[in-house]
């Protein structure tokens, strides 16, 4: 805004692929007291990966590389996705008396666990040869890259042409033990020279998410080798879920610091677990007692059974599992802890001695009062304060707080852990399609919440602010869907967001036995009124019922209760035939603390 009214628009310069602006360095005429002033004369930028950096990291893979050549910047998948294929840039003989370099780069490209999201990075891309095809992964069942070894020529001698690195290799998994791939995929037009070295491999539950290409700079008369190899991080396959609701902080011990969070897979909750316990090591000795807890996890029908830990400590033996065994109630929504308290300088500390859990479906009055315990807990302390789950959600992640080893002071080990509660909706197996009715502009869209499996949504109640008067409006803050089955049972409810303001209006029914569920959408939205204006965006919602035949469909909305006055209703969507609603995720504005809210826009 306001740019001068002299010059010309000059030359662009642009930051190169996978980064963006992140520093300034301007270039400033000082004062020419009486002389002629021009101030501001331009500035150069810095640009920065956008791929620098990755929250979930686990190890770092160190395989054989050639001696020449520094190491550049890793470069990452973004979050959320993993190596699962890669392309080499070979430079093919040169012929005799000419310079050879061979491998030159390799880009590798990632994706998420669904397939989508697929990106390139490369942390240098080389100077000469051409880019072969990509090689990749193409077993469902082993989908991303976890072990890295090059084809390195080594050192010829001062009048040698050395290559080093001539190609590359990797195997595929999905990042449990046993399911690794035999067969590696090697990249085309791998150079002739040097030797198969040593492989390195991922840790398990984790695989290939960035790189750090090692290259020797051009030498205009000298020896060239490019590409001598390249370092490569792992990030666990199990760092983050779409689904989580909330973090239990039971208490724990004193000592010690927390592990990187470790999730089951999508689709997954913990079922049961067990425990590392050192036992009493008598007078004299230091005890540990709680070394670590291993969760199991499987799906809702009882399937991908796998575990997880946060970290598995240094002693003591792992007792037998425990776990949820009525069927009523199949996965774990509650932790706490048995801690000794601290005991002072002069005596032995052991913090955490034992765990234990409940469980539940999810829903209120269905969870046990018996406690899941592990076996083998430690004889010191006490239980302390239980946290539980949300209504809705599981267990489905832990971060582990462990001391370090003390070397000759007093060591505790394990002093507990956070959990992670993942919702128990977030999936629908039977899914047909997406709504996308008309909603406002403002907000992001919370996750998706479903209804149970073979249950849909027959009602629903709305939250509305209602007129403020010269105050700042927001009108609808919430939906919230109520799902049952065909035969009237398993009723309960879901909602993606409640919102902050209003109040709940009653709610509404599909009360025709020929048409049991809701099957459309539309809301009434206030268009944007601009600037100066107060926005209010959604302020209702109704819907249709059916049995999911055509003809069947009511022509009668059930409209939400105390829909606000302001904006008109908007284009309607059905969904299929033979279908109904039976998932929500709500498109909602935060707080604009003193700025205008309009909170649910659709």
């Amino acid at each position: 805004k306001s740019t001068g009214p002299s010059g010309d628009w000059k030359t662009e310069t642009a930051c190169p692929e996978g980064s963006a602006i992140c520093g300034i360095s301007s270039k400033f005429e000082q004062s020419q007291q009486s002389g002629d002033d021009t101030a501001m004369n331009g500035a150069f930028f810095k640009c920065c990966s956008l791929n620098s950096g990755r929250s979930d990291a686990t190890s770092e893979l160190r395989p054989t590389v050639g001696s020449f050549g520094d190491f550049h910047q890793y470069i990452y998948c973004p979050e959320g996705t993993w190596a699962y294929s890669f392309a080499q840039r070979v430079e093919p003989d040169q012929g005799v008396g000419h310079d050879d370099t061979a491998l030159n780069a390799i880009r590798l490209y990632c994706r998420k666990k669904d397939g989508s999201g697929i990106e390139s990075v490369s942390s240098y891309d080389g100077a000469w040869g051409n880019w072969t095809d990509g090689v990749s992964c193409t077993d469902p069942s082993a989908p991303f890259l976890f072990s890295a070894t090059f084809n390195v020529q080594d050192y010829q001698g001062i009048l040698g042409d050395d290559t080093s690195a001539n190609g590359f290799k990797s195997r595929c998994w999905n990042g449990k033990p046993g399911n690794s791939s035999s067969v590696y995929l090697e990249g085309k037009g791998t150079g002739s020279l040097g030797d198969w070295k040593s492989e390195a491999v991922c840790l398990e539950g984790s695989a290939i998410c960035g790189i750090s290409s090692k290259f020797e700079e051009p030498e205009e008369l000298g020896d060239n080798t490019a590409m001598n190899g390249a370092f490569f991080k792992c990030c666990s396959l199990n760092s983050a879920r779409s689904d989580e609701s909330a973090e239990l902080r039971p208490t724990v011990g004193s000592f010690g610091l927390f592990y990187r969070y470790v999730y089951c897979s999508e689709g997954a909750w913990a079922y049961g677990f067990q425990q590392r316990v050192e036992s009493d090591q008598g007078a004299e000795s230091d005890d540990t007692a709680l070394n670590a807890i291993r969760l199991y996890c499987r799906k809702k029908d009882g399937t991908g059974i796998e575990s997880i830990s946060s970290y598995d400590g240094a002693w003591g033996n792992w007792s037998d599992s425990v776990s949820c065994t009525d069927p009523s109630a199949p996965f774990m929504f509650s932790a706490t802890f048995k801690i000794e308290d601290d005991q002072g300088t002069a005596d032995d500390d052991t913090s955490a001695n034992g765990f234990k859990s409940r469980c539940w479906n999810g829903k209120p009055g269905s969870y046990s009062n018996v406690y899941v315990e592990g076996k083998n807990s430690g004889p010191w302390g006490d239980w302390k304060s239980e946290a539980a789950c949300p209504e809705g959600s599981a267990i489905c992640g832990i971060t582990s707080k462990y001391e370090e080893y003390q070397d000759s002071d007093d060591d505790t080990a394990m002093n507990g852990a956070f959990f992670k509660c993942c919702s128990l909706n977030s999936a629908r197996s039977d899914e047909t399609s997406e709504l996308r009715p008309t909603v406002g502009p403002f907000g992001t869209f919370h996750a998706y919440l479903y209804c149970s499996e073979s249950t849909w949504a027959y009602g629903f109640q709305q939250r509305v602010q209602p007129p403020q008067g010269s105050d700042d409006d927001t009108a609808l803050n919430a939906i919230r869907l109520y799902c049952r089955k065909k035969d009237g049972t398993g009723i309960e409810s879901i909602s993606s967001h409640d919102g902050e303001w209003g109040d709940w209006g009653e709610g509404v029914y599909c009360s025709d036995p020929t048409a049991l569920f809701m099957f459309s959408a539309t809301f009434k939205i206030e268009d944007d009124q601009g600037i100066s204006v107060d926005d209010t965006s959604a302020n209702g919602f109704k819907s249709r019922c059916w049995n999911g035949k055509p003809g069947n469909s009511s022509n009668v909305y059930l409209e939400g209760k105390s829909t606000g006055p302001s904006g008109d209703w908007k284009t309607e969507t059905a969904c299929p035939e033979g279908s109904a609603i039976c998932g929500i995720s709500s498109k909602f504005e935060q707080s604009q603390q003193s700025g205008d809210d309009t909170a649910m826009n659709g």
